[in-house]
């Protein structure tokens, strides 16, 4: 899990690294450097980060969150949420495939479909 006292600072080469450990990351930086660099950001792997936004992240089956904590929520874990209103979604961050273990997320919404949203609520609430 990550540690905010042992993070380090965003690594200069943001745009070509594929994997990430114990580092903040700007996810708006990370996509200006991804654009830069040519490296797409699906099927990176993020392990013990801090990554912040603002930014919606738009995910597929393959991206998978372990053990990450999502910031605050204002009491409502529905508030992470944003639902599409047509059938494509200008602006969002495509993470799919990507492994994000361990990190905290802040500032940063997920992108999903009805059925997406409630399956992922349903990962993030407390087993009875």
């Amino acid at each position: 899990m990550y540690d905010i006292n042992n993070t380090r600072p965003t690594p200069t080469d943001l745009g070509e690294r594929t994997e990430f450990k114990g580092v903040v990351v700007s996810i708006p930086a990370l996509v200006e450097a991804a654009s830069i660099s040519g490296v797409p950001i699906e099927g990176r792997t993020f392990i013990d980060c801090v990554l912040i936004g603002p930014a919606i992240l738009a995910m597929t089956e393959e991206t998978k969150f372990i053990n990450c904590q999502f910031g605050a929520v204002e009491g409502d874990e529905r508030n992470l949420f944003v639902r599409p209103a047509g059938s494509r979604v200008i602006g969002a961050v495509s993470i799919g495939g990507c492994h994000i273990e361990g990190c905290l997320l802040n500032g940063l919404g997920l992108l999903g479909d009805d059925g997406f949203i409630e399956a992922f609520i349903a990962t993030l609430l407390p087993k009875a």
